[in-house]
């Protein structure tokens, strides 16, 4: 009986030693706690077309617009005190009174608010250091994000007004060229030495390109 069971435990043993890895035979029957293998993260392969950056999305552009402005005029803004109108917003839903403020040559305006329909502001404008822009009442379009040049200073020439965000500044052999670009639905005017026109194609000092960008 004693010899039966010595065969026996053998073949247990044997049996349990060939499903063992190669490196763990020396030590059969012994209980070994084995860790769990590390797996490689996970790599999230995106298309070749977006790879390479031919789908990119529409606020791609939005973001390099942004940085454009700020790398122009963000040194300025840091230092440059803001100022917020009497009448402001009641709070995140308010969705009847227009979101403006001026912060050194700038008047940033936003009527924008995510997930919420917002309905044309009819009839804005704006009195600005002794200026009154623009030289009508215009409505603004839900979606608007804006950063109006007021008393802008170029390289010496001064800007009153205008009614296009500006973009950066541009070197070149005849001087800096500033480049504003016009916000959908809103008419476009510039006011240089307390004249307001809006830009002409082809002028000497101000002029349009397509995609509605202007600059002066």
């Amino acid at each position: 009986m004693q010899d039966r069971q010595r065969v026996g435990l053998a073949g247990v043993l044997h049996v349990r030693r060939r499903h063992q890895p190669a490196r763990s035979r020396r030590h059969a029957g012994v209980a070994r706690h084995r860790l769990p293998q590390r797996r490689a993260p996970a790599r999230v392969r995106l298309p070749r077309a977006d790879r390479r950056g031919r789908h990119a999305s529409p606020g791609h552009a939005e973001l390099r617009r942004q940085h454009a402005f700020l790398a122009a005029f963000g040194a300025d803004l840091a230092a440059a005190p803001a100022s917020l109108p009497d009448e402001r917003p009641d709070g995140v839903e308010d969705g009847a009174t227009l979101r403006w403020a001026v912060r050194g040559p700038f008047l940033f305006l936003a009527w924008h608010q995510p997930h919420v329909p917002l309905a044309p502001y009819r009839g804005a404008r704006f009195a600005v250091d002794g200026a009154l822009l623009p030289s009508r009442p215009v409505d603004i379009p839900p979606g608007t994000l804006a950063a109006w040049p007021v008393g802008l200073d170029v390289h010496g020439v001064r800007l009153d007004w205008a009614t296009a965000s500006a973009l950066t500044v541009l070197p070149g052999p005849g001087g800096p060229t500033l480049v504003l670009c016009a916000e959908e639905g809103v008419p476009v005017e510039v006011a240089a030495g307390e004249r307001s026109s809006p830009p002409s194609r082809g002028g000497p000092r101000c002029g349009c390109s397509t995609g509605s960008t202007c600059w002066c």
